[in-house]
């Protein structure tokens, strides 16, 4: 049966060769008729696989067992993974989240992911950015934990670390579109950062806010026009080109 097909396949899961192990994971998720922790354990095991090919079809993997059964128990080991060792394991969980956050049954998990923000991994940062970015995109009916992530988020912006700033920066860029205005304000103070590569960073995320959104773009204006007016040269510069994408 079933159980026995799944046994046989869950022991190949080391094979040594990449697609065999691909070619199991994917078989495992299709097969898989009822909530199972351990076969979610097993797949989110895979995340610690030497292949990008391999770990990315063990995170769609258990997106797709999440569809059939349920968001738990996935979500729970999901989490777990998110504080690994391994850079390359908790950026698979951060991407994992991002997949299941559109599941009616899922639980927002602010937190975990947030902090995610100061991992000092380039790659797992942005993986929180974008596992933020899909947990608000699929609350946007909740204002209260839009509200949360969003807060969470930009508290990172006066975080001592550049790096993390910077990903705060980056995060707010992705959900500007769902909390709207308010995501101005932290950008052009992040103007002021000391650093230079703060700095250029919330100019990219300047220029990538909707200055087609008419609140957005009277909150980047006024953000942008205090800046000239008062700015440091820098802050001026960076202001001036912000307004020139208007």
């Amino acid at each position: 049966g079933d159980s026995k097909a799944m046994a046989a396949l869950r022991k190949v899961l080391g094979d040594d060769d990449r697609d065999v192990r691909c070619a199991v994971i994917g078989s495992l998720a299709s097969m898989v008729a009822r909530a199972d922790t351990d076969l979610v354990e097993a797949l989110a095991s895979c995340f610690q696989d030497e292949e990008e090919t391999v770990r990315d079809a063990a995170v769609d993997a258990i997106a797709r067992v999440a569809q059939r059964t349920g968001c738990e128990p996935c979500l729970s080991v999901v989490v777990a993974q998110l504080q690994h060792e391994e850079a390359d394991v908790r950026c698979c969980a951060a991407k994992a989240i991002a997949n299941l956050a559109c599941l009616d049954d899922f639980v927002v998990v602010n937190d975990s992911v947030t902090s995610l923000l100061e991992d000092n991994d380039a790659s797992v940062r942005e993986a929180a950015g974008d596992a933020i970015a899909a947990m608000v995109q699929c609350s946007i009916a909740n204002a209260g934990l839009v509200s949360e992530l969003f807060e969470a988020t930009t508290t990172r912006c006066s975080h001592g670390d550049p790096a993390v700033r910077c990903a705060a920066l980056d995060a707010i860029r992705k959900i500007s579109n769902d909390v709207g205005a308010r995501a101005v304000e932290p950008v052009c103070k992040a103007l002021e950062d000391k650093q230079e590569v703060v700095q250029d960073a919330a100019k990219q995320t300047l220029a990538g806010l909707a200055w087609t959104d008419e609140a957005m773009a009277a909150a980047l204006l006024d953000g942008c026009l205090a800046r000239l007016e008062n700015g440091s040269r820098a802050q001026q510069r960076a202001a001036a080109a912000a307004v020139a994408t208007a």
